[in-house]
């Protein structure tokens, strides 16, 4: 079997032949050949990015020993047949860590050196620097499906002054771009807004301990970090931030959670009171189009916006029915119970 063969090949060409295999299989969208020469070219948790670790594409292509192949139409790789992508899937254990490793590469990478240094130019540094995009952009997305220590470390890292990094100007391009068809600004957003984006509590909840972020900061557009959550859907996050402000004594701006829901009482039963203790939050397919929604198993809506949204992904038991006033978000700030 060819894998086996992979796996029994010298030196160091048996790991980079099924690192590849990994790469490519557990990608949040097909790589370019050089974003995949680069992604194999990072040492997880070095600060310094060598520009000499990056194999070229041939030796790539030859350490699978044919089961990748270059698409030179697209200037992507892929597996060979669509058949080797069921197997890998039905076979997890041979890449357990895949997305713990592939975040922390990722992480690694916009934590480097060579990355922070770039002056925030945003075409430019894509042009040179080919890995920054799929790095910025899916690192929460592996994240979400493989937390681990390293990697919450490694992200507290990035978005302690995330502002002024490079990706936070390529994270609001997409996120505009993808909203309504324009690129957005990154003035004003700090590292709550991002984390807000992918819905991770764990390194949220950290990240509101320190109290180094602001909670209410508003980018361009007037958004907070609840804001992003809300639109995105991640319901931990949208439950998560009056309920620290109040267990930690928080000051978040005037008004109330209610000026981004309205609870169904006459459905659910449940009114606001019970809400604020903690019930769960069901959305509602409201003002929200196709793909708007995280679901369970981490999925985003920067990895395909032909699927929507799932009400019973969010189920956690029960609890309130809520929906969202998408046209409100911008009148109401979030406020303190």
């Amino acid at each position: 079997m060819t894998l086996d063969r992979i796996k029994q090949q010298g030196g160091g060409r048996s790991k980079l032949g099924m690192e590849t295999l990994m790469w490519i299989s557990h990608s949040g969208r097909p790589l370019q050949s050089e974003e995949l020469c680069n992604a194999l070219g990072v040492k997880p948790g070095v600060e310094d990015f060598n520009i000499h670790n990056v194999p070229p594409i041939r030796t790539v292509l030859s350490c699978a020993l044919g089961l990748v192949v270059l698409d030179e139409n697209a200037s992507t790789v892929r597996l060979v047949h669509f058949t080797l992508q069921e197997y890998l899937v039905q076979h997890p254990t041979l890449f357990v860590t895949a997305h713990s490793m592939m975040a922390e590469v990722c992480l690694t990478f916009l934590n480097s050196r060579r990355v922070r240094a770039l002056i925030p130019s945003l075409l430019r540094a894509l042009k040179i620097t080919k890995f920054l995009e799929y790095a910025t952009c899916f690192w929460g997305t592996h994240a979400v499906r493989g937390l681990t220590e390293p990697v919450k470390f490694l992200a507290m890292k990035l978005l302690d002054g995330y502002e002024n990094h490079i990706s936070a100007a390529i994270l609001c391009r997409k996120r505009e771009l993808d909203r309504l068809g324009w690129p957005g600004s990154a003035q004003g957003i700090n590292g709550l807004h991002c984390i807000s984006f992918w819905g991770i509590a764990e390194i949220a909840i950290a990240m509101l301990e320190i109290k180094r972020w602001e909670v209410n900061g508003c980018d361009s557009s007037g958004g907070t970090p609840l804001m992003w959550a809300v639109e995105c859907r991640n319901i931990r996050m949208v439950e998560l931030f009056p309920v620290f402000a109040t267990e930690e004594g928080g000051d978040l701006q005037s008004g109330s959670l209610e000026g981004f829901y309205f609870v169904c009482e006459g459905e659910a039963g449940v009114s606001g009171a019970e809400l604020r203790e903690g019930a769960a939050l069901v959305w509602v397919e409201e003002d929200f189009g196709p793909g708007d929604g995280r679901q369970s198993d981490g999925h985003h809506p920067l990895e395909d916006f032909g699927d929507g949204f799932q009400e019973d992904d969010a189920m956690e038991g029960g609890g309130a029915l809520v929906g969202s006033f998408a046209g409100l978000i911008q009148d109401y700030t979030v406020g303190s119970f």
